[in-house]
Order: structure tokens, then sequence, then C-alpha cells
């Protein structure tokens, strides 16, 4: 059945060995990854399966291994040569000799770097793990052990993870049974690996994520009081109500996310994945940041309700008291044996409150005087011109005080709009130095590139936050002025 395997395996792939012969039995390859490079052991098992023209095979095999060095070759059979070349690319020659029947095995040892990616946090190998054979291989196995104290996270093409010697490991074992095997055999096995030491990070984010639901947490608490009072100043709440919601929903699922965090992080859980910790901590933090905006923008539109709701109550009181003043006015004119002077209009809620305390005045005074004399108001002495220019002045004021409040309180709403806004760019900023370290992660960008963007993008940040201290500092000094 091998035998048979093998015949269709070359009649599949026509590739220049394939026609003389030359087939591979057996291909294991680890890789014992580092921080900065990685260690390859190879053993390759030829095999010389019959020649189109005579049963000797003598040809040079060549291995083509991207930047490696200190290259190790063992030559089981000491007949064969070899050499090294140390190109762009490195050329690994093997002058393979051997009759119809027989095996050749190769041992090889080498460091390489080319497909390592290194990131702050997250390292990542990417490219072909096999290489690409002018041969027909039957079987390959490929390895890779992680670091120590690190962990694999998104592994592409899937495969479960194993714990040998305390180190995760991936083991890819590829027989030609199926056309997606023979194609990566073929084609020589695409891989893309996340490794970091996960467990670390996710305590660390998780520990983050506890400090921004706090957080979320008091902001919803915040919204929620802005929100009782708007409702008792008969706003609508419903748009302000939907919004909350969303961000008490957000809330929630952050403290789920931080429990998975915290079951994944669990060494002796039987669900323990350092990877899945970090992630679900990551989620955690993200879910909590969002909950807080949502709830800092219930908040604000809950304020923004009160504000209209009392500057139409304001509205509606400083017309019912200029109605009011027209008709003190209308009776008290005539008396002065002149045309009325008119006043100008109430437009603001200091000169309503100074009519009403007006009217008041006059309604003590008229009860003094009644007390006293035993008459009404139309007894006592007729008013003088002078008495009508203080009463004059008097409506003519403003509250200063009130006035000032109301500038400061939409001031410090202004100031805190604008903190919010700096900080949403703020935060559009950090993700664009985030995309950017993927991308050179990836490789679509080189380092020189990366740090010359990263540079600029933190020029900006440092910008924004010297604002935003500013800003606060001034926030501060309203609300202590408030007080």
């Amino acid at each position: 059945m091998k035998l048979l395997a093998v015949f269709l395996i070359l009649a599949a792939f026509p590739v220049a060995h394939a026609e003389d012969g030359l087939f591979v039995s057996r291909h294991n390859v680890t890789y014992t990854l580092g921080e900065s490079d990685f260690v390859v052991d190879e053993e390759i098992l030829f095999e010389n399966v019959g020649a189109a023209s005579g049963n000797l095979f003598k040809d040079n095999v060549y291995l083509r291994r991207g930047n490696a060095w200190n290259v190790e070759v063992d030559v089981v059979d000491e007949d064969q040569e070899y050499s090294v070349e140390y190109l762009p690319s490195t050329i690994i020659n093997i002058n393979l000799l051997f009759w119809r029947g027989e095996k050749r095995e190769i041992i090889l040892k080498y460091k390489r770097s080319d497909m390592l990616f290194r990131g702050d946090m997250v390292h990542v190998i990417s490219g072909l793990a096999l290489g690409k054979y002018p041969w027909t291989t039957d079987s390959a196995s490929v390895k890779f052990i992680a670091p120590e104290g690190f962990q694999f996270g998104n592994v592409t093409p899937h495969v479960t993870k194993t714990l040998q010697g305390g180190r995760e490991t991936l083991t890819y074992d590829i027989a030609p049974v199926n056309i997606e095997n023979l194609t990566a055999i073929k084609e020589g096995l695409s891989i893309r690996i996340e490794y970091a030491k996960y467990d670390e990070m996710a305590l660390s984010g998780m520990k983050t994520a506890r400090e921004f639901i706090g957080e979320a947490e008091s902001d919803l608490g915040n919204a929620n009081k802005s929100i009782e009072n708007a409702r008792s100043h008969g706003s609508n709440t419903s748009t302000v109500l939907t919004l909350f919601a969303a961000a008490q929903d957000t809330l929630d699922d952050s403290k789920k996310a931080l429990e998975l965090a915290e079951i994944k992080s669990n060494p002796y859980s039987a669900e323990y994945s350092p990877y899945e910790a970090y992630y679900y901590a990551k989620k955690s933090k993200d879910l909590a940041r969002e909950a807080s905006r949502n709830a800092e923008e219930s908040k604000d539109l809950a304020n923004y309700e009160i504000q209209r709701a009392l500057e139409e109550r304001i509205s509606r009181i400083s017309s019912k008291l200029s109605e009011q003043s027209e008709r003190v006015e209308a009776a008290l004119v005539p008396d002065l044996g002149k045309p009325p002077e008119m006043a100008g209009p109430l437009v603001s809620y200091g000169v309503a409150v100074i009519l009403i305390l007006v009217t008041l005045a006059m309604v003590i005074f008229g009860a003094y005087t009644y007390r006293h004399t035993g008459r009404g108001v139309s007894a006592i002495k007729k008013s003088t011109v002078k008495d009508f220019k203080a009463i004059d002045e008097l409506k003519h004021k403003t509250f200063v005080g009130f006035d000032k409040k109301v500038d400061t309180v939409k001031h410090g709403t202004e100031l805190a709009a604008e903190i919010r806004n700096l900080m949403k760019r703020k935060e559009k900023l950090e993700l664009g130095i985030e995309n950017l370290r993927k991308k050179k992660v990836r490789g679509e960008i080189p380092d020189h590139i990366f740090e010359l963007e990263k540079e600029k993008l933190n020029r900006q940040i440092d910008e924004i936050v010297a604002n935003i201290d500013r800003l606060q500092i001034k926030l501060k000094e309203i609300k202590r002025a408030k007080r």
C-alpha cells in the first residue's frame, strides 16, 4: 500500500528529482523558539525508489534556509559530500550517491531569525515551516517549542497545544492522506504562530480591567444621579435611559469577561489557558472603557435636559413677572402726575427675582403702615419722584452672583466636553500606534518607518496630554469656585 501511495504521489506531482526516483519517506523538523532567533533541527530520510534511466542516483540536492547561520550538517554515509554557501539566502548543497532501494539520512542544525517578528510583548513566527521541495515527501512532522515562560497565542493552522518538559509545544503531523496535506507538503506548510508571556500579561490586564470597572461603576453612579435630577425637573429622559442601559449592559459584559479571565488564569483549573486569560482580560478592559464613555454621554445628555428644563421654567417665570411688573407700573405711575417711563424688558432670572422682592417689600411696607395708622395704603402720603427713582434702580439691578454662577457652570461644561474630545483623540492615536505595531509584526512596514511614525504619533499624544492637564486644572478651579 505504501509503495502504491508513493507512485500515486509521484504521478500527482511530476517534478525533476521525482523523475529520477528521489523520494523523501520522512522529514522531521523541530523549531526551538527564542526571543530574538530560533534553532532548527531537521532529519531528512531520502530513498532511491528507482530512476527512469538506471538504478543509480547521483545528483546534488539544494536546501535553501533563509538567513540560516551556524549550520551543522551530519551525513550518515561518509561517502556523501556537502557544502554550505552563506548568500543572501543560505544554500546547503548535498551530493547524494546511492543505488535503488537504498536510503540516505541527512541531519541539519542551524539558527535563523528571518521568519521571526518581534513586538513589544508578542512574538510572531511566520512563513514556510518546511520549505518547497523539488521532490515528493511521504510524511512530515513539524514541531514548535515555546521559550521557557512563554505560551502560544493565535496559531494558524490550528493545532492542539501540549506540554513537554514544562514548555508548550505544537506538533503538525502531516501525511498525504488528503489533498490538503499533499498541498501543505508540496508548498511548504505555511504557518503563523504567536507566542508571549501571556500569563503575566493576563494578570496585568485583569488588574487594569478591575480599575476600569471601578471607574465605570462610578461614572454610572454619577450618570444615574443626573438622570434622577432630570426626572425631578420633568425632563424627557427616554433617550438618556436608553444610553444608560447600554452602558450598564456593557459593564455587565465587562464583568463577565473578567470572571472568565480569572478562571482561565488559574493554573489549577481544567480550563487553564494563559492566552485566553489575556484575551478575556483585554476584552474586559475595553468593555469597561466603553461603558464609561456611554455613562459619561448619558450624564451629559441628562444635564443638557436639566438645563433646557430650567431655561424653559425661567422663561415662563420671567414672562409672568414681566406682566406683573407692567401692572404695578401702571398702578403707580398715574400718581406721579406724569407719563409713565417704560422699563426695559425683563431678560434674566435675576431681574425676575428682584421684581418678586420689590412686590414683597411693597406688601410688607403696606402692612406695616396699616398696623401703625389704622389705614390702608391709599391713606399714606403720596409717593415722591425720589421714591420711584429708587424703585426703578432696584428693578434694573441684576443678581451678579447668580449670573456668574450660570456662566461658571456653562464654562465648566464646555471644558469637560473639550477634555472628553481630547481623550477620544488620544485613544485614536494610541490605536494608531497599535495598528502600526501590528503592521510591523506582519512585515508590512520596516522598523525605521515604524519608529518614525510611532514618534510622530507620540508627539501628538504628548501635546494632547499637556492640553488635557491644563484644562483639568481649570476645571478643578471652577469646581472649587462653585463651592
